[in-house]
């Protein structure tokens, strides 16, 4: 039970990793174009 929440853990720390490197390199790349294409909630 613990093993499997560890690993449910990891995998989102890793999922939500790799989506914040995805969106800092648009950034970098793009900025403008980021910024104005951002959803406004």
């Amino acid at each position: 039970m613990l093993l499997h929440f560890l690993r449910r853990a990891l995998l989102t720390l890793i999922t939500l990793f790799i989506l914040s490197l995805i969106s800092y390199h648009i950034l970098m790349r793009d900025p403008l174009n980021a910024i104005l294409a951002k959803p406004h909630f």
